[in-house]
């Protein structure tokens, strides 16, 4: 259980690094 939530852990931080990607696209666009 522990290795699972590990790895969700990193998959929300992969997401939340991408909607920061993303919204810096956004505002230089």
């Amino acid at each position: 259980e522990d290795t699972a939530t590990a790895e969700l852990d990193q998959i929300r931080a992969q997401l939340a690094a991408m909607q920061a990607q993303l919204a810096k696209m956004g505002k230089k666009s």
